[in-house]
């Protein structure tokens, strides 16, 4: 079984790479720019990607084919000013099509990535080949009505949600009609794509994983003490936008400080708040948090407070709970496959305001809950590991192959 990876350069695509070799199943992983663990980037490409992203362990470089054109493109557009949808429109058009033909011919399986398959599916398709699209968050169309809802709730903050352009949405839900299968990383997701008329029987459910080795459970090191603590801390952390429910939690953070002004909320993370918009009292604002400091980031708090209205996964609640911290998410991420209410957090439907000021206030009320539910938290995320991970990808390939085969 032989499986070609492409991939324009997200977040996750090395390290599905990496599961896929290891599995033994990998037959190239076709990227933009990327470098292996001997390697560096020069200083000025390390700037204007995010090389983070790009590293690519326990992959041998025989089978990695890096386009580092579609990067330097990407920035020469952006330089042009270029809007963002714009330019993934054309860089990722460009990518689909400099993929080898031999390596698409001697491949068992081609797996592209939503918004880079337009093409690709179609000359995957010509060698008879079945097309997996990887699925990194929710349907395009339903993803349009979050944001609208989210665009008049919090106007000032609608900078980051400007509509797609109805040329790159027929593009995507062409993809979507196209693609043979479909690998997603949470229920929500999955059920935007059931919504919206795709055949169940497409789609395979495989959460990411998570380095669990390196984050630490605080309640290894920290004594019982937090009954005796006179402030409770909230974390958020994720960008500072109205997508990831910023605003909103602001606007709850306020009913909490009247209620509990002893309460304290740091946030962490990148992005723009609006000039006009005055942050409330008792949050703490950090800005960026480089990945080494995490640890240290999460033993500062004592709860975990994501209220994001859209993700495809949102990987830092696993983070957060692999340290020990009870958590406060939405249903729109992978809280409702991981969050017990009332065990080890709970889940808000976003918009609910009083389900979320309800879930902050019952751990000021009840400071005696934090430590066990932050230990039952921790153990909940035992299993999601990115050997898991790539195990899942192997039988869902296994899976494919054995129907293609019956067919």
């Amino acid at each position: 079984m032989k499986l070609l990876l492409t991939h324009p350069g997200t977040q996750y695509a090395p390290l599905l790479a990496a599961q896929l070799y290891k599995q033994g199943i990998l037959h190239h992983f076709v990227t933009g720019i990327a470098y292996g663990e001997d390697q560096a980037l020069s200083s000025w490409v390390h700037k204007k990607i995010k090389a983070d992203r790009r590293k690519v362990w326990g992959v041998p470089k025989n089978k990695i084919l890096s386009l580092k054109a579609h990067d330097l493109l990407s920035v020469v557009l952006k330089k042009r000013g270029w809007h963002n949808d714009d330019i993934f429109f054309h860089t990722n058009g460009w990518f689909e099509k400099k993929v080898p033909a031999h390596l698409i011919r001697s491949a068992d399986i081609v797996i592209g990535f939503d918004t880079s398959s337009r093409f690709l599916i179609d000359r995957a398709h010509a060698y008879n080949k079945p097309y997996i699209m990887d699925v990194s968050i929710a349907h395009p169309v339903y993803k349009e009505k979050v944001f609208e809802m989210v665009r008049k709730r919090f106007p000032d903050w609608s900078t980051e949600l400007k509509p797609k352009k109805q040329r790159n949405i027929e593009a995507e839900l062409s993809e979507i009609e196209k693609a043979d299968y479909f690998v997603v990383a949470t229920a929500f997701t999955q059920k935007t794509y059931l919504e919206n008329g795709v055949n169940p029987n497409k789609i395979f459910v495989n959460p990411y994983g998570t380095n669990l080795q390196y984050f630490k459970n605080k309640w290894n090191t920290v004594d019982n003490s937090i009954t005796e603590k006179k402030e409770i801390t909230f974390l958020f952390f994720g960008s500072l936008t109205a997508r990831k429910g910023f605003p909103w939690l602001c606007e709850i953070w306020q009913r909490i400080t009247a209620r509990y002004p002893h309460a304290k909320l740091i946030a962490a993370g990148h992005g723009v708040i609006p000039s006009a918009y005055k942050i409330p009292d008792g949050i703490k604002i950090l800005g960026s948090i480089h990945p080494q400091e995490r640890n240290a980031l999460f033993a500062q708090a004592d709860v975990f407070v994501f209220p994001s209205y859209f993700e495809g996964f949102a990987q830092v609640i696993i983070e957060a709970m692999a340290c020990g911290l009870p958590v406060i998410t939405t249903t729109h991420t992978v809280g409702p496959e991981i969050i017990r209410p009332a065990e080890n957090g709970f889940l808000a439907a976003p918009d609910d305001d009083d389900a979320l000021y309800n879930s902050m206030r019952f751990f000021l009320e009840n400071k005696e809950a934090i430590q066990p539910m932050g230990m039952a938290a921790y153990e909940s995320v035992t299993p999601y590991t990115w050997d898991a991970y790539g195990e899942r990808w192997k039988s869902i390939a296994q899976e494919i192959l054995n129907r293609d085969a019956a067919l």
